[in-house]
C-alpha cells in the first residue's frame, strides 16, 4: 500500500490525464466537425446548385428567396488556398478561390472567398457566419 502522499500524487496524475484525454477528444471531434461541414459545403457548389450551400449560412444569413440568376451559375473550380484556422473558440476561417462560369454568358470568372465558420454546439455543427459571396 502507498503511503498518503503518493496516493495523493498518484491521484492528481490521473485527474490531469483524465483532463487531459478529455480536452483532446473535444479538439478532435471539432477538426472531424469542420472538416465534414468544409467538405460538404464545397460538394454542394461544386456537384450540386449553388441554391444548396445556402443552407450552410447561419439561419440569419440566409435569404428568403436566392440572388436572381444564381441558377445560371456553374462553379468549376473551388480551390484552398488558405486551411482552416481557429481564430477562436468555435470560431474557423478558410479562404478559397472559387471558379466560375455564367451558363447564359460562356464567361468564366474567378474571386477569392474568405469564409468564416462557427459552431455554437462545441464543433459539432458548423455553419458560414459571414454572407455569401456576389458571383460578379
Amino acid at each position: 500500500e502507498l503511503p498518503m502522499p503518493n496516493r495523493i500524487a498518484v491521484f492528481f496524475v490521473f485527474l490531469l490525464a483524465t483532463a487531459l484525454l478529455a480536452a483532446c477528444g473535444t479538439a478532435v471531434s471539432r477538426k472531424v466537425g469542420i472538416e465534414q461541414s468544409l467538405a460538404s459545403y464545397e460538394k454542394a457548389l461544386r456537384w450540386q446548385s449553388i441554391g444548396e450551400a445556402y443552407r450552410y449560412l447561419r439561419p440569419e444569413l440566409q435569404p428568403a428567396y436566392l440572388p436572381p440568376g444564381i441558377e445560371s451559375i456553374r462553379v468549376v473550380g473551388y480551390e484552398v488556398l488558405d486551411p482552416p484556422v481557429e481564430v477562436r473558440d468555435n470560431v474557423v476561417v478558410q479562404r478559397v478561390e472559387v471558379r466560375y462560369v455564367n451558363r447564359n454568358t460562356q464567361v468564366m470568372k474567378s474571386f477569392m472567398d474568405e469564409q468564416v465558420w462557427e459552431s455554437d454546439d462545441d464543433g459539432k455543427t458548423w455553419l458560414r457566419a459571414n454572407p455569401m459571396p456576389a458571383f460578379p
